[in-house]
């Protein structure tokens, strides 16, 4: 086991690196929705970046942003920890609501500010760093692969066939992805799992032009009108996938709901309802929630247009649990749609299945108490995540357990403007991995 003070392996000199090294990769704008060549530039520099830390490294081809592995082994017949990141953001959005430009990353009150600074660059930075500090300390007891995936804010479309291709490569006990946040308390985390994603497109079209709405009100469908009645079927009131849909969701188990009952209260934004802590944190760790992103139909420019809008469309999300399964949900969408005389298209934009960890397991353990000895103080345990990172593919395919353990400030602003990290995160995260790759008890 590491020492409790790593003493100058995490020195000044080793945050100004880490620092360094991840706004060399904020500079780089690898937005994957975007397909440009900036995002070969952040593989080949992900890459860089193992290969000077000591990692054996490969680029693995998909049909569209490389995922890039790297290898430090110790010993075959040790475990082995497959550490999943992503070096791909998320679109910047308005430049106006910015307080500095997102791809020149600026230190600005102990943070660092840019797109994918916390989200997830400076994560994945920290978890080079800290296995490379695990095996300059000395050999640890188990074996560590890195993949960091170009694909995740678009739903990892190929990770699962190039993971499946290049399974020998990846084969490991344990997986653990680092994103998210930290506890508002300043704990760290610990989620055994995540809820699963599926993000559709409903699109509604009828006539060619507009039509009056005096003249052709209630004689002619409108398009808005129908994308109306299917999001009312589709979710209810307060945000809860509506019940028809929600029928495969597993009962949550006793230590399962011990593990949310016991959860500190959460600091919530300006705006969102105060509820009791275990209510709040059911809604969003045990139960499947629906979510309009967005909804388009008609003029919407200055006054306003009296006419019947020639076509609608929303995106809209839900957040699954065990045992829901996307590409079933999204036809239990049509169905439903269908059987209520709705006629809407259903689009299906990206999906991931959710998964879950035993809360009891050794590994399980070992995280916990690697987390505890790194922050000086023990983790805030979760049975998921509330959100979706594509573990379930790799504890799937390898038939082992995953674990998600973030780092990110509670208040990063991820997907949103003004992203940011607290650098003495950077930190943290670092000893955490070291401490998490010397730790016995992992395979």
């Amino acid at each position: 086991m590491i020492s409790p003070a790593p003493g100058d392996e995490l020195s000044s000199a080793a945050l100004d690196t880490m620092l360094e090294e991840t706004r060399a990769l904020v500079r780089i704008p690898t937005v994957s929705a975007d397909a440009g060549p900036a995002m070969r530039t952040g593989a080949d520099a992900v890459a860089g970046l193992l290969g000077a830390r000591g990692f054996d490294v490969s680029l693995l081809g998909t049909p569209t942003h490389p995922l890039v592995a790297g290898r430090r082994l110790v010993d075959p017949s040790l475990p082995t920890i497959l550490v999943y990141g992503h070096y791909d953001v998320q679109p910047v959005g308005r430049l106006e609501d910015w307080h500095s430009a997102p791809f020149d990353p600026v230190v600005r009150d102990g943070r660092l500010h840019g797109r994918g600074t916390a989200d997830s660059k400076g994560q994945l930075v920290a978890a080079v760093a800290g296995i490379d500090l695990a095996h300059r300390l000395g050999a640890p007891p188990c074996n560590v692969v890195l993949i960091a995936d170009g694909e995740e804010e678009i739903g990892s479309p190929n990770l699962a066939a190039t993971c499946t291709q290049h399974r020998d490569l990846l084969a490991a006990d344990l997986v653990m992805a680092v994103d998210g946040s930290i506890h508002p308390s300043g704990r760290p985390v610990l989620a055994l799992g995540a809820r699963g994603l599926l993000c559709l497109e409903l699109v509604a079209t009828d006539q060619r032009v507009p039509l009056h709405s005096g003249n052709f009100g209630g004689a002619v469908p409108s398009p808005a009108d129908r994308i109306a009645r299917a999001l009312v079927a589709l979710g209810s009131p307060d945000g809860a996938l509506a019940p028809p849909l929600a029928a495969d969701a597993v009962t949550p188990t006793g230590d399962v709901l011990a593990l949310v009952d016991a959860l500190p209260a959460p600091e919530l934004p300006d705006g969102v309802p105060a509820r009791p802590a275990a209510e709040h944190y059911r809604r969003i760790l045990l139960h499947p929630t629906f979510n309009v992103s967005s909804m388009e139909a008609g003029y919407t420019g200055p006054g306003f247009a009296t006419t019947i809008p020639t076509s609608a469309r929303a995106r809209v999300d839900a957040r699954l649990v065990p045992d829901q399964d996307p590409e079933r949900l999204a036809q239990q969408v049509r169905d439903r749609l269908q059987e209520l005389g709705i006629d809407v298209e259903v689009r299906m934009l990206a999906r991931m299945p959710p998964t879950s960890t035993t809360p009891l397991d050794s590994a399980s353990a070992a995280v916990t108490a690697a987390l505890e000895q790194a922050y000086g103080r023990p983790p805030v345990v979760l049975p998921r995540l509330a959100g979706t990172v594509p573990v379930s593919i790799l504890s799937d395919l390898l038939g082992v357990p995953a674990m998600v353990v973030p780092h990110g400030n509670p208040d990063q602003n991820n997907h949103a403007p003004n992203e940011n990290l607290v650098i003495g995160q950077l930190r943290r995260a670092a000893e955490a991995m070291a401490r998490t790759v010397r730790c016995p008890g992992l395979g």
